[in-house]
């Protein structure tokens, strides 16, 4: 699963930077922290540093402001 979220991560800006800090969490940025993945059994859970910016109004419920 998160080989699938890094290869989208990567298609939607080839400019990406990826990291990993926290214990082994993945982090990507670009000109600032774009955002984060927290690894579970069965999902990847991304958090946006900027989530309550995005005009996805259906994603509301699985954003969180930092």
């Amino acid at each position: 699963m998160l080989a699938r979220v890094r290869a989208l991560i990567k298609q939607a800006d080839p400019g990406v930077v990826e990291e990993w800090k926290w214990r082994g969490v993945p982090v990507w940025s670009h000109d600032g922290l774009i955002c984060t993945g927290e690894t579970y059994q069965a999902v990847v859970k991304r958090t946006f540093a900027k989530g309550a910016s995005l005009t996805d109004p259906a994603a509301e419920a699985r954003r969180r402001l930092w």
